[in-house]
């Protein structure tokens, strides 16, 4: 007689297996997801700084637009990054994108995220692109990126980045001593402190602002 495996045999291995991949299934594709978003970033990146470049080239350095010309400035990145909103109304040219509602957005611990006494850049200042990403120069010269739009999980490290623009250059970059995000509150109480020296953890294990300097830096 040949033998073979009884009903109940298969039944419960099946079902090991079941359990197993219910266990396991969740975090691969989280996994997956998050490296997507990290690639987005780093096409997100690149594609500003491109743009910033070509003003730079027409136009000089960001800071002779003042605050009261900041305006002009995002006008003319819509010019190389085809918008599709826009808080600035540019003519008429988009229709209207503010950021993420106050506490609908969240750092990698989960805890709500919200502007203080920024509310005003928050609006005025992002745009959308056509590839889903949505910007917000806040305080000047600080961008902050989210490559998946109004699209969950809407969290800093993971769908949410940020990078700044250097003088004299244009160019996208992070220094040593970095207050993100920029102008939250006169006092620093409601930024975080990104350092060369903190930003792995803080990636790791903190609010996710240091996940963006590790994916430009391809260490994730």
């Amino acid at each position: 007689m040949k033998k073979g495996f009884t009903l109940a045999e298969v039944l419960i291995t099946l079902g090991i297996i079941g359990v197993v991949a219910a266990m396991t299934l969740p975090t691969v594709i989280n996994n997956v997801q998050e490296k997507q978003f990290h690639s987005k970033f780093k096409k997100a990146y690149a594609t500003f700084s491109q743009a910033a470049q070509m003003i730079y080239a027409e136009d000089g350095e960001f800071s002779k637009y003042t605050y009261t010309l900041w305006d002009e400035y995002i006008c003319k990145l819509g010019e190389h990054m085809k918008f599709t909103a826009s808080g600035t109304s540019c003519g008429n040219k988009y229709p209207y994108v503010s950021w993420h509602t106050n506490l609908k957005w969240f750092d990698k611990k989960g805890n709500p995220q919200s502007f203080i006494n920024n509310s005003y850049y928050s609006a005025y200042f992002t745009f959308t692109t056509t590839d889903e990403n949505m910007y917000l120069l806040n305080c000047y010269d600080q961008v902050l990126v989210d490559v998946n739009g109004f699209k969950g999980p809407n969290t800093i490290g993971k769908d949410i980045y940020f990078f700044s623009l250097k003088s004299n250059t244009n160019q996208p970059y992070y220094g040593t001593n970095l207050y993100v995000p920029g102008c939250h509150d006169n006092n620093y109480t409601k930024q975080v402190h990104i350092t060369n020296n903190n930003y792995k953890e803080d990636c790791k294990s903190g609010t996710g602002w240091g996940c963006s300097r590790m994916v430009i830096n391809n260490e994730i």
